[in-house]
């Protein structure tokens, strides 16, 4: 990636996360894919602030679980780990049918794709 496409994604996902919009989830979503490290931890936690105005949460625990399980880079999982239990606390705060255990970070992973943490 040059560093002109680097700066470009990196504001993106910056402008993303100050944005409150749900709509952007399919975007940082995008972002997580990107090879810097910097970019995917600021898209896990623009994914994360998502949480609180209604972004799907399947959708957002889908994108993160892969990050916070493999990523190479400690602080982007850290990022990904923090995002998922936002989701966890917004699932909970809806009131369904299944809530998210918060014991540990991996059990909510595991609640949430019970193949991925295996």
């Amino acid at each position: 990636m040059d560093r002109g496409s680097h700066h470009q994604a990196l504001q993106r996902a910056l402008e993303l996360g100050r944005a409150e919009d749900p709509g952007a989830l399919p975007e940082l979503t995008q972002l997580l894919t990107m090879p810097s490290s910097e970019i995917r931890r600021l898209a896990a936690s623009a994914i994360g602030k998502l949480a609180g105005f209604g972004a799907d949460p399947n959708s957002a625990v889908r994108a993160l679980a892969p990050v916070a399980l493999r990523d190479p880079h400690p602080q982007t999982q850290q990022y990904a780990l923090k995002a998922l239990k936002a989701y966890g606390a917004a699932v909970a705060a809806e009131g369904t049918t299944r809530t998210l255990p918060f014991a540990t970070s991996r059990r909510i992973i595991a609640w949430a794709t019970p193949t991925a943490a295996r």
